[in-house]
């Protein structure tokens, strides 16, 4: 028994070092990295890269050649317009047409999808808004609905469940299509939008139903999507453009939004997504749509017009923080990382960093050293020593706060 507890305190120890140990470490050692942000100039019809340093703010296009802030302003009048208006340098028309600033505002948009928005804790009790409401002003609802063998709206003011508003909105649900259980609900549970949408939900059947509180009435529609797009993830947001009320993840990465048109879906010409590490960036404006996917090294930059046709692409890349010096010493140094948080989720759990064999070469030194100097000591070799070329530094403070050496 006390081998037993005394292997758990080691194995305690390793881990406790993996946490801290290289927290430690890249707090010394290292490199703030700004990963350049890449846009599309309606000036140049040219891709510009914003250039970030302590000292320096620059742009620079695919020829590399230099751009100041200033310039750069100029050469992306829409995204900037509020400060080329201010300066009186805003130009009076863009490609044959006349620039008005509620117009630029109206059709800028702008969508972000972090790994961390698919994964993050969740309510399953949702607020259905008045979607046009008499004062037109959204206002918390006093009923929130939850849904999954059926649909069931409960006071938040009594928490009783409302049965006859729960068996209206069950049977709009069915006289739509919808069948039980329900697999996932999307929406925009804030007031803080111009109007609302009501919710996006999918069925066991994996069609997607929209539903809305209209006149204090239910509105249900059935989407009607392809049979072959399986939806994984919905964005939803209400623009005031209304070009589109959702953008769709399907399980197979491919990316669609459901269109005011009819609920139409409108494929994006981007490859190579990854939603669980992958950050993606919609923006949008009088004349282009220009989609950024951004990995920890890399930005792919896919640039369509307003219907959706790809333009131009651009790949930047950048050295990611391991293959710096200090990342790539590091690798040497410790076998693996353990943290409790990490930018793909917004759940605290254990999240492990692979194996890094490299790890071995100096975990085989350590295993020498620890070897010689219990053999020296005590006349003998220890299996205990063995952790110390498994885990490496982590096995050499574990096994010396334990005093390895003596009798197991």
């Amino acid at each position: 028994m006390l081998k037993i507890s005394r292997l758990g305190m080691i194995l305690l120890v390793i881990f406790l070092c993996s946490i801290f140990l290289p927290q430690l470490y890249w707090m010394i050692f290292s490199t703030r990295i700004i990963p350049p942000r890449v846009f599309y100039s309606p000036i140049t019809n040219n891709f510009l890269i914003e250039k970030i340093s302590d000292k320096n703010y620059y742009w620079e296009n695919e020829k590399g050649e230099r751009f100041t802030r200033e310039e750069g302003d100029s050469l992306l009048p829409l995204q900037n317009y509020r400060i080329l208006a201010m300066k009186g340098k805003l130009p009076d028309s863009l490609r044959g047409h006349k620039l008005d600033i509620d117009e630029i505002r109206l059709n800028n948009i702008y969508l972000q999808v972090k790994p961390y928005y698919l994964d993050t804790p969740s309510i399953p009790l949702y607020p259905l808004f008045e979607s046009k409401p008499a004062r037109f002003k959204l206002e918390i609802p006093e009923y929130y609905f939850r849904i999954k063998d059926r649909i069931e709206f409960i006071s938040a003011r009594t928490n009783e469940l409302n049965d006859s508003l729960s068996a209206v909105y069950n049977k709009a649900l069915i006289d739509a299509g919808f069948q039980f259980p329900a697999y996932k609900v999307f929406g925009n549970p804030t007031t803080r939008k111009p109007f609302d949408e009501g919710y996006f939900i999918i069925d066991n059947n994996d069609n997607i139903f929209q539903l809305k509180r209209i006149h204090n009435r239910p509105f249900c529609a059935n989407l009607h999507i392809p049979s072959s797009i399986k939806p994984e993830w919905l964005i939803v947001r209400e623009m005031s453009l209304k070009e589109f009320y959702a953008l769709i993840i399907s399980s197979d990465n491919n990316l669609y939004l459901i269109t005011y048109d009819d609920f139409r879906l409108q494929p994006l010409p981007v490859k190579g997504y990854n939603p669980l590490s992958d950050i993606l960036k919609l923006y949008g404006n009088l004349f282009y749509r220009t989609i950024n996917i951004v990995s920890k090294t890399k930005n792919s930059t896919f640039v369509a017009d307003r219907n959706y046709t790809l333009l131009d692409t651009l790949t930047v890349h950048w050295t990611g923080r391991n293959d710096m010096p200090a990342g790539k010493a590091a690798k040497y140094i410790f076998p693996f990382t353990l943290r409790f948080v990490d930018s793909s989720s917004m759940y605290t759990g254990f999240y492990f960093s692979a194996y890094y064999f490299q790890s071995l070469f100096g975990g085989l030194l350590i295993f020498l050293l620890t070897v010689f100097i219990v053999y020296k000591k005590y006349k003998k070799f220890s299996v205990l020593s063995l952790l110390s070329f498994v885990f490496g530094i982590y096995g050499l403070i574990a096994l010396s706060i334990f005093n390895f050496g003596q009798d197991e």
